[in-house]
């Protein structure tokens, strides 16, 4: 059963000795040819024994003067993780192109990606030296456009025939100056041709993260692409909101649909308070049934009306 809790915000696995490496030094035996140096890290202490974080690095390319900036995602330390750093590097290499995080390609071992910015979480974060801390939304002026990158990410998954199913904050990545963002994270992305064939049966498994699952799906429902158009219509709610959009699975509010209308209708009235114009998109994605959710591509057309009522509501006459 592929599934996480809130917590669980990031799977980025180290080492120990990775962990207490200082600024400034090499790591030691984890890429080939050297040259790698810790240029800074970003410490999630997920509980007391845990062993994940991610840690940003400089990577330096003799043939140029400046180098790149890379992020270590998850170092293997053992045939199991081995395996799932290969899966998500296959699943990166498939979906490659505007809008998804860039894989970089260094030891079998490892997974690494150009550095795109922080996550949205970190982004969103009022305390920034507490994970913990509570988030702010983001200004309608700069939820629009990435909003619309993030969609357009995901339609470009969906065409290549992927889907994500671990859409949410702490998976998207936005630069510096909050103008480009970049889906990353497809450690539990699937093949829809190896999943999803005629021959088969829809895949049933609860995959995802607290919060971010769809109702179908915590009730032992189907995985389809509309999947990930749920969890993307979570992301934008907590985007403009600061707030999550759902709770745990075993909270009342997925046991039947009745519940699930009254959350939805209470959390969709702070949507109509700070962009009225929002709130029938995220009506319709953020369904009960799949069946009734909207396509991907019907969820971009809407997102871009809205941002243009927004822009004529908004320029002087």
């Amino acid at each position: 059963m592929l599934f996480q809790t809130r917590k669980c915000q990031m799977a980025l696995s180290y080492t120990s000795e990775f962990r207490k490496t200082e600024e400034g030094k090499s790591i030691a035996g984890v890429f080939r040819g050297g040259g790698v140096k810790v240029v800074g890290a970003v410490q999630r202490q997920i509980s007391e024994t845990a062993d994940s974080g991610h840690a940003a690095i400089q990577f330096l390319h003799p043939d140029q003067a400046q180098p790149d900036k890379l992020v270590v995602r998850k170092i293997a330390r053992t045939d199991n993780e081995r395996t799932d750093i290969a899966s998500e590097k296959k699943f990166l290499g498939k979906v490659q192109g505007p809008g998804i995080q860039k894989l970089v390609e260094t030891d079998s071992n490892v997974l690494t990606t150009a550095y795109a910015g922080k996550d949205l979480h970190q982004h969103m974060t009022i305390a920034l030296d507490s994970y913990d801390s509570p988030l702010i939304g983001l200004t309608t002026e700069v939820f629009y456009p990435l909003a619309l990158q993030l969609m357009t990410a995901i339609k470009h998954t969906h065409n290549k025939k992927v889907f994500h199913l671990d859409i949410k904050p702490e998976n998207v990545f936005v630069s510096d100056d909050y103008t480009e963002l970049t889906l990353g994270d497809f450690g539990l992305a699937i093949d829809v041709d190896v999943e999803l064939n005629d021959d088969s049966d829809p895949v049933e498994a609860v995959c995802g993260t607290e919060g971010y699952i769809p109702p179908e799906v915590i009730n032992s429902g189907p995985i389809t692409q509309f999947s990930d158009v749920y969890s993307a219509g979570a992301t934008l709610f907590e985007m403009l909101t600061g707030k999550p959009f759902g709770e745990d699975s075993s909270s009342d509010i997925f046991k039947n649909e009745a519940n699930f209308a009254r959350h939805k209708q209470k959390q969709l009235a702070i949507v109509k308070k700070i962009a009225p114009e929002l709130k029938p998109l995220l009506d319709a994605m953020l369904t009960w049934s799949y069946e009734t959710r909207f396509p991907v591509g019907d969820a971009i057309k809407q997102l871009q009306d809205c941002y243009h009522f927004h822009l004529e509501s908004v320029t002087p006459v």
